[in-house]
């Protein structure tokens, strides 16, 4: 039953993001849309590329930084490429977090089902987190946009309401009568929150600061590239305001990686710095595309050098 519920809602993504890719290409798709493909920057394009791969890199170190912090030293080589094949297996199965799963069972040997698990989770949430932050830093920009009140309104709820139950749970868990009540079902959510809270020290903090950085601006700075290819001319100042949003909407789990509500949010959003909608589609379908180009590699990675079944250096 379990399995063909997932497979019903893995098909329910497909048709998703069909049918929102469908939709906004006969809307919003320029007439000349081959010829501005064809006459892309090539150099803002590989410079694009090359962005993304370090933007890659940063988001496997953040990973092994994690696991550093959890007393599992393995090596940044290994973490980072299933990093990339993570981030390939993501963009291209239903599940959405067919990456994740990999990235798990392929460390479970070195650290252990829980850290395994609890260190991709922590990855995930890391990542988000850090994304809503920045919108909520960029919350006053956004309310000078000409956005609908309500619009606003959802941005404010969507970037602080995730970051401040966080927090809560991070209080509440400290507790030793919380932690002893806590469901069975829910105890590996207690798990992850615990050694999430690990991570809440000065050393650590620091550990992370630059694979966190490193694991979103790049991303920003390759759809900026992207988009000033195709002759868009906003200044990058425009992509830091509006991208981070296209980022949260891709984490809703309505698609395949983030394809179909990705571009739908883009020719939402980028008409209010400017951008043409039919500029700023093209612009979202090659990132689509860049994140498979650039993450490819980790396929040949994964295959080509598997973690061995031995207890990783504490």
């Amino acid at each position: 039953m379990m399995i063909r519920r997932a497979n019903l809602l893995g098909f329910l993504k497909i048709a998703v993001s069909l049918a929102c890719l469908y939709a906004v290409w006969r809307i919003f798709a320029p007439a000349n849309w081959a010829s501005m493909l064809a006459g892309a920057d090539i150099g803002l394009v590989l410079a694009a590329l090359a962005v993304l791969t370090l933007g890659q890199i940063s988001s496997g170190l953040r990973h092994w930084a994690i696991l550093r912090s959890l007393n599992r030293a393995l090596p940044p080589v290994d973490v980072v490429g299933i990093a990339f094949t993570g981030t390939l297996f993501n963009q291209v199965l239903p599940s959405g977090l067919g990456g994740d799963v990999i990235r798990a069972i392929h460390f479970k040997d070195r650290c252990g089902w829980a850290r395994a698990i609890g260190s991709v989770a922590i990855d995930r949430v890391a990542g988000l987190g850090f994304k809503l932050a920045l919108v909520f830093l960029l919350v006053p920009v956004y309310l000078a946009l000409p956005l609908p009140g309500l619009l606003k309104a959802l941005i404010v709820l969507v970037s602080a309401g995730p970051l401040v139950g966080l927090g809560l749970a991070l209080l509440l868990v400290r507790a030793r009568l919380v932690r002893r009540f806590v469901p069975r079902p829910f105890r590996p959510i207690l798990l992850g929150l615990l050694y999430f809270r690990r991570l809440l020290t000065p050393r650590r903090l620091a550990l992370l600061a630059v694979p966190l950085l490193g694991g979103l601006l790049p991303y920003i700075a390759c759809f900026g590239l992207l988009g000033e290819s195709l002759g868009a001319g906003l200044p990058m100042m425009d992509y830091l305001t509006i991208v981070p949003l296209v980022f949260v909407a891709m984490q809703f789990p309505l698609s395949i990686g983030g394809w179909g509500v990705r571009e739908g949010a883009a020719v939402a959003l980028f008409p209010m710095v400017g951008m043409a909608p039919g500029t700023a589609l093209l612009a979202s379908g090659l990132f689509g595309a860049a994140l498979i180009i650039t993450s490819a590699p980790g396929l040949v990675l994964w295959w080509t050098r598997p973690l061995a079944a031995r207890p990783a250096s504490a």
